[in-house]
């Protein structure tokens, strides 16, 4: 997992609520994002909430305003290995990190923010998982829990390793890819034995191309739902990694 930058200086913001879109691209390279930096502006700049998005921070963490223009130029700059944006109310927090032939993308909305835009982020997911080419999956992609203090889950007394994969996530991707590309790495083996397990009732599959997508729930943007799925996700999880 990519360690975030010293010079990005994250707010933290106590009692909150909301939901974290998280895409990891392994790109099977280094010196992968000038190739992308045209694309990736583009799916930035089509999130539904990139109108509230006014902050822009780089890697060298300077703070200014978010213009397409200076945008474009960030991200197209092989020197930035981070970027962070953000709203004027800091309830929507989008952060990329790219770290050697790996490239984290994070999308977090909160408080109204999340009742506004919770039921967008699966469309963000599919956007961002679709949109690079040959880029392969990684089990820590999925749309999890963010919140201050933690929602109600059930206790887990060994927690097996997950390659990244969190355990409170409501929509898991698993790249078929990785199995044949890396077959004793541990995330791929994590992928190839959830990729096998038996879903819960009610759970709904979405294939796109080699990555299959596990719907733990029809109503992110229902906390007690969320609660529900996230607790069924992890049950599932502890019990076909052990």
């Amino acid at each position: 997992m990519p360690l975030q930058s010293d010079h990005l200086q994250v707010k933290f913001h106590p009692g909150y609520r909301g939901l974290s879109c998280n895409v990891s691209l392994d790109f099977g390279r280094p010196g992968f994002q000038a190739d992308i930096a045209e694309t990736l502006v583009a799916r930035v700049r089509a999130l539904p909430m990139w109108p509230e998005l006014t902050t822009l921070r780089p890697y060298d963490g300077t703070v200014g305003p978010l213009t397409d223009a200076r945008f474009a130029a960030i991200v197209g700059d092989v020197k930035n290995a981070a970027w962070y944006l953000d709203d004027d109310a800091e309830r929507i927090e989008v952060r990329c990190f790219r770290q050697a032939r790996e490239l984290h993308f994070t999308l977090r909305v909160t408080q109204d923010r999340y009742q506004r835009y919770g039921d967008a982020l699966l469309q963000v997911l599919e956007t961002f998982m679709d949109g690079f080419g040959l880029a392969r999956i990684l089990p820590s992609s999925g749309i999890s829990t963010y919140c201050n203090p933690d929602l109600p889950c059930d206790p887990i007394d060994d927690v097996p390793a997950s390659a990244g994969m969190r355990y409170d996530q409501i929509v898991d991707a698993l790249d078929r890819r990785l199995i044949a590309a890396e077959p004793t790495s541990l995330r791929a083996q994590v992928a190839a034995r959830l990729l096998a397990a038996a879903l819960p009732p009610g759970v709904q599959q979405r294939r796109i191309g080699d990555v299959t997508l596990n719907l733990w729930t029809d109503a992110p943007g229902d906390l007690d739902a969320v609660v529900r799925a996230r607790n069924a996700h992890q049950r599932w999880m502890a019990e076909n990694l052990a």
